[in-house]
């Protein structure tokens, strides 16, 4: 039974690797509009260095405390330039 177990989880490990590694769609540009209804391109920002998407429900009640840390990541991210 063990040495059954141990074949499939291979098997699993396998696969999983296997559709990981597998591309998927290719996706050149696309665009969101902000919580205040502003545009922005994906294409827009191709000098960055990093793009920040967060999403989240409006039922989430974590949501404040992590705008609060990015907006200090932003911070610290701007110190270091």
């Amino acid at each position: 039974m063990k040495a059954l177990s141990r074949v499939i989880f291979g098997f699993l490990l396998l696969l999983s690797s296997v559709v990981l590694s597998s591309p998927g769609p290719v996706i050149k540009d696309f665009a969101l509009i902000d919580h205040l209804g502003k545009f922005h391109q994906l294409s827009y920002y191709g000098d960055q260095k990093a793009v920040v998407l967060y999403s989240h429900s409006l039922k989430f009640s974590e949501s404040k405390r992590d705008i609060e840390l990015l907006a200090r990541l932003q911070v610290s991210l701007q110190m270091n330039k």
